[in-house]
């Protein structure tokens, strides 16, 4: 009698009471969450954790080992697909730690504005061209 009791008042595959909403589990959200995710950049599970792998479990750039808890960025390119939609998964250029997550994006948008600053800074006087002839 006890045993079927148990069985009613508790899920046999995640021990969540019967009943509950799964929201109300912290388990099931993050694991909700990370799906949602993934799956907006048309990863499964799998092809992420191969993806972590192939890199060495660190950062695409810097090199930098993720460290446990450490929320992951997926890097993917802006262009290829339409937001709104989602994204195709081809796009998907590797995975980042917050901080290389930023610079892809910065460098894209503003590369001719830095090479016209870096070309002929403010601060230095401008230069003449030299014609070669």
């Amino acid at each position: 009698m006890e045993d079927h009791r148990q069985r009613r008042t508790e899920d046999r595959k995640t021990g969540r009471r019967v009943g509950t909403r799964l929201i109300d589990d912290p388990v099931v959200a993050a694991t909700w969450r990370r799906t949602s995710r993934l799956r907006s950049y048309g990863l499964t599970h799998e092809s992420f954790d191969a993806l972590r792998k192939t890199q060495g479990n660190a950062c695409g750039m810097c090199r930098r080992p993720f460290k446990d808890g450490e929320t992951i960025r997926i890097d993917h390119d802006h262009d290829c697909c339409d937001r709104e939609k989602g994204c195709c998964g081809r796009c998907v250029r590797g995975l980042l730690c917050i901080g290389c997550n930023r610079t892809p994006g910065h460098v894209e948008r503003y590369r001719a504005v830095a090479d016209a600053y870096l070309a002929a800074p403010p601060a230095q006087p401008r230069r003449p061209l030299a014609i070669s002839a």
